[in-house]
């Protein structure tokens, strides 16, 4: 019997195993085998005949079980959403970055084309959360998730919040008289309250939707991999830095550049094998928009500033002051992707102190 042969039948009977399965240990198996049919060509004819009656024994019950392993592994990656997405997937979940773009686009060549080409974004936006939302939230649907969320935060949350107050509490808060040399605190703080109370907003409607028993896989993902939190604030960016250009009067070439760093940064974080890899993608996406932002305010019209919701009145504007408002929007959206890199360190730790 020749060792050749042999080898070479049991290549062909690893073609039978689930593909998965050959990519994983075809190979290992392959120089076991090898390394044990020379060791049994030691012993003469008798001993190979023994070692390929017993692989033949065993070839059923192995095969099996490594279909059962493959389905197995099969069922656990749509669970958890492991794996890397396919082109469709890939573009699915960057269209949410890419339809603002659009969108300013269209916006910019005709006034009259605002407000079809607005209920078209938003439109596909909503259709696109809406299949998300029925097929679990996998992962190409969050960005449409955090947008969604953005949209809830800006419009419903937080302008209601203020309109709760009596326009008499707001005339005296506008009129309060404050330091110019404390502006920079107030500006710092006006940032923290939108981002914080985003942040916070987004927990809360991720806590109580993954409760839901159909959102279990969901849950479970975030548990697996707590990157994609981030990701959802990273695409509640999109609509943030939006009002900023407006509020600001910054040209559209910027504002386009600005958000096409960050479909830039939402396909490396797609694509990144790592979690800390992948937070890194959003925090380099976003801090390139910003710096866009920053050289856009060369080009911006003298005297336009931000009013985010009631202000303090100043007598003269400190110098300067667009660009702290601006770094104070960085810092905070900052903070906000990497406090849950923070909870999944107190986690680990909390873990760790318990099975001590």
């Amino acid at each position: 019997m020749n060792k050749a042969f042999i080898s070479r039948l049991y290549r062909l009977l690893l073609h039978l195993y689930p593909k998965g399965f050959q990519s994983k240990y075809a190979e290992e198996m392959q120089d076991v085998f090898a390394q044990a049919v020379e060791e049994a060509a030691q012993g003469g004819l008798p001993a190979l005949r023994s070692i390929c009656f017993r692989e033949l024994w065993d070839f059923p019950g192995t095969l099996l079980q490594a279909y059962a392993w493959e389905r197995s592994s099969r069922v656990t990656r749509k669970i958890l959403g492991e794996g890397a997405l396919n082109f469709k997937e890939l573009l699915a979940a960057l269209m949410a970055f890419i339809l603002p773009v659009a969108f300013i686009l269209i916006d910019s060549t005709s006034a009259v084309a605002r407000p079809i080409s607005l209920s078209i974004t938003l439109a596909l936006i909503s259709i696109t959360f809406t299949i998300g939302m029925v097929k679990g939230f996998p992962r190409w649907s969050l960005p449409y998730l955090g947008q969604v969320l953005a949209i809830v935060g800006y419009l419903i949350a937080f302008n209601g919040l203020v309109d709760l107050l009596e326009p008499t509490v707001r005339n005296s808060f506008a009129t309060i008289p404050v330091d110019v040399r404390l502006q920079p605190l107030l500006e710092f703080f006006w940032a923290g309250f939108t981002w914080l109370g985003l942040l916070i907003l987004t927990l809360l409607i991720l806590g109580g939707v993954t409760l839901l028993r159909r959102f279990h896989p969901f849950r479970k993902r975030i548990q697996q991999d707590w990157t994609l939190v981030p990701f959802i604030l990273y695409a509640e960016a999109v609509l943030a830095l939006i009002p900023l250009f407006i509020q600001y009067g910054y040209k559209t070439p910027y504002m386009v550049a600005s958000l096409l760093l960050l479909v830039g940064g939402a396909w490396m974080y797609l694509r990144s094998p790592s979690a800390w890899q992948r937070l890194l993608a959003l925090l380099s996406g976003l801090s390139l928009a910003f710096c866009v932002i920053g050289f856009s305010q060369r080009a911006a019209e003298p005297g336009v500033g931000m009013n985010p919701g009631f202000r303090w009145n100043l007598a003269v504007s400190p110098p300067g002051q667009e660009t702290w408002e601006l770094t104070s929007q960085w810092a905070w959206m900052m903070i906000a992707l990497l406090i849950s890199a923070l909870i999944h360190r107190l986690r680990q730790r909390r873990n760790f102190n318990l099975t001590l």
